[in-house]
């Protein structure tokens, strides 16, 4: 008899383990939307229906590179020559590590960078901390292909799995 007891106490003991993560994250949020989400879709959603769909997603990419064209295109030709994108780099990496170095070391611990634990930033600090002492200095930042100017997939022609894709 005490055999069967043990047995049922194992499976309810593992059944309410798998069970209540499951049930912690069905529960609905009962907080608001963060003010940085509440900004960004009083811009982006043009029709305010709450989502923010493709055309809408294209408007917003083509101001963001309006925004960086005003900014960055001195010699006015609509495109980002090879020095005024490196400048707009360098902008966004000051402004990265102004943000993120905490202790004002001027290079950021992967400590300081996890604060945004799904970041690029994190998912690759090994990779892109060259001398290996733990803190990405603004060089490191600058040579490595973290630092976009832009997010998302860059889609064009070119080789796809060692061959030219037809156009």
């Amino acid at each position: 008899m005490f055999g069967i007891t043990r047995k049922l106490r194992i499976a309810i003991t593992g059944t309410l383990a798998l069970a209540l993560p499951g049930l912690a994250l069905a529960q609905p949020a009962d907080h608001p939307a963060p003010a940085h989400r509440a900004r960004f879709m009083a811009v982006a959603d043009a029709n305010h229906d709450g989502v923010v769909d493709k055309a809408e997603r294209k408007a917003m990419r083509l101001m963001r590179k309006q925004r960086l064209l005003k900014k960055f295109d001195l010699n006015g030709n609509g495109k980002l020559e090879a020095p005024e994108r490196a400048e707009a780099i360098r902008v966004k990496i000051d402004r990265m590590v102004a943000r993120l170095d905490v202790d004002g070391s001027g290079g950021i611990s992967y400590d300081e960078a996890s604060v945004r634990p799904r970041s690029l930033l994190v998912r690759q600090f090994q990779l892109i901390d060259a001398n290996g002492d733990g803190t990405l200095s603004v060089r490191e930042l600058a040579t490595s292909r973290a630092v976009k100017l832009h997010k998302g997939k860059r889609r064009g022609k070119g080789k796809r799995q060692g061959r030219l894709q037809p156009v």
